[in-house]
């Protein structure tokens, strides 16, 4: 007799994964205004569903002011994408999945040097910028501030995963460290017992 299956449930590689898209979709809606040089990949997908994430607030919210910034999100978007050409004709080196320097947060915080310190206080300009906003427009205020948190997540996974590629690295270089230890040692047994009389 068999037994009713039960429905797939989502593994939390799968969660983390969608969480990802999510926040990648909303934050790339923010992350067009506040960076600049961007890889020739990086604004593809997530341009695509930052778009299609902007059409369905604007879908169901009704708010002309978020239809607005949808608009001007496509003119700049459009505006990036003639820069990443620019760069590349330059013979400008960059990742094709690079999401950009964090142009606004280096503006703010011109005493930081560090890249990756910039992109964990770049969730603090968008947040202070969707502040400012909130008195004249509180769709694109709120907006901005749910994409500020998107893009802190966003950040925090990128960081996750960049650390662990890290570590990643790290563990091989000494495992291969290992074998080329054993591997001389081997071959200098080798030599050894090649230079007895048969």
């Amino acid at each position: 007799m068999n037994r009713p299956q039960e429905p797939d449930s989502m593994s939390f590689a799968d969660s983390t994964n969608l969480l990802y898209l999510l926040t990648t979709a909303h934050s790339t809606c923010l992350t067009i205004f506040l960076r600049e040089s961007f890889g020739s990949e990086a604004l593809g997908v997530p341009g695509v569903s930052a778009l299609l994430l902007l059409f369905v607030t604007v879908g169901v919210t009704g708010s002309p002011d978020l239809l607005l910034y949808g608009v001007i999100w496509l003119i700049v978007l459009i505006g990036q994408r003639s820069q990443t050409f620019q760069n590349q004709r330059k013979g400008l080196r960059l990742h094709s999945r690079y999401a950009g320097f964090p142009a606004a947060a280096k503006v703010c915080f011109p005493f930081v040097t560090d890249e990756r310190v910039l992109q964990r206080l770049e969730p603090f300009v968008a947040g202070g910028i969707g502040l400012g906003l909130l008195w004249c427009s509180p769709a694109i205020g709120q907006f901005i501030l749910w994409g500020a948190c998107s893009l802190a997540i966003r950040t925090t996974l990128d960081q996750f995963t960049h650390h662990r590629r890290l570590q990643e690295l790290h563990d091989a270089e000494i495992e291969q460290e290992v074998l080329l230890a054993d591997w001389e040692r081997q071959r200098r047994n080798r030599k050894g017992d090649d230079s007895w009389p048969m």
